[in-house]
């Protein structure tokens, strides 16, 4: 069975790892302006068709990123990324 909660995910989220081939590959993530605007978090509101992040929904359906889906951690940074 696969899992989406590697033992560095707090508890209610899970991890997503996306790596690029090349830099023209789209993350495909669309982000919620307001949420962003009002609230300094990301939050996706579609993904991208085609898009890697798409593609991870494939491969881990029960890991599907979706909208509502909150951005907590990139790269094991966990500080706002909109000061």
């Amino acid at each position: 069975a696969v899992t989406c909660e590697p033992p560095e995910v707090s508890p209610g989220n899970y991890g997503v790892a996306l790596e690029r081939e090349a830099l023209t590959q789209q993350w495909g993530f669309v982000w919620d302006s307001q949420a962003m605007a009002r609230d300094h978090v990301r939050v996706i509101d579609k993904v991208r068709a085609g898009s890697m992040a798409e593609k991870w929904g494939h491969m881990y359906p029960e890991c599907e990123l979706r909208r509502g889906d909150v951005l907590v951690k990139v790269n094991n940074n966990s500080e706002s990324l909109e000061k």
